[in-house]
């Protein structure tokens, strides 16, 4: 059995809808995290990752003085 991950505290919901190409895309992105990098991830793990990404780096762009 795979080691208990350790997930951040979720309390809300967030739906979205994609295409099956943005879907295909995430799904493929999940199997190269698990395989590569051999984390057990899910498309709601990846999913939080990417937003926090962007959204860190809209901010520093903002507090770098350069719009996004």
């Amino acid at each position: 059995m795979p080691p208990r991950k350790e997930t951040p505290h979720t309390e809300h919901l967030l739906g979205v809808r994609v295409s099956q190409e943005l879907l295909q895309a995430l799904d493929e992105e999940v199997e190269y995290v698990r395989q590569d990098r051999g984390l057990i991830v899910n498309r709601s793990d990846l999913v939080r990752e990417l937003l926090w990404q962007t959204l860190k780096n809209r901010r520093k762009g903002r507090d770098d003085g350069h719009a996004h």
